[in-house]
């Protein structure tokens, strides 16, 4: 979560909509908006509400998890350090060879 001063660069410049009483955003991570509400008059209850999803099949097990990187789970540090080295010594031969 984030929070700006309607005069701040990285929402006056950036094309946002800055006259609300407050202007509250949703996006995705890839900057998409999912919300937008110009007031707060409501409160916390309203914009949860509006946030949730209303559908009576919903199944909170197939939430994506926008965290999640779009590439596999694959961790570096689980792998062992001399495999580090074997793969930059063949890494090292094959750009040699050049």
């Amino acid at each position: 979560m984030q929070s700006y001063l309607p005069d701040h660069w990285a929402v006056a410049r950036s094309g946002f909509k800055v006259d609300g009483q407050p202007t509250i955003y949703l996006q995705a991570p890839d900057g998409t908006v999912l919300h937008r509400q110009d007031d707060y008059h409501d409160g916390p209850e309203a914009l949860a509400q509006a946030l949730r999803r209303t559908d009576p099949h919903y199944d909170p097990r197939k939430d994506p998890d926008l965290r999640q990187r779009l590439l596999p789970n694959f961790r570096l540090p689980s792998v062992p350090v001399p495999v580090w080295f074997l793969a930059a010594g063949v890494l090292y031969l094959l750009f040699r060879r050049r």
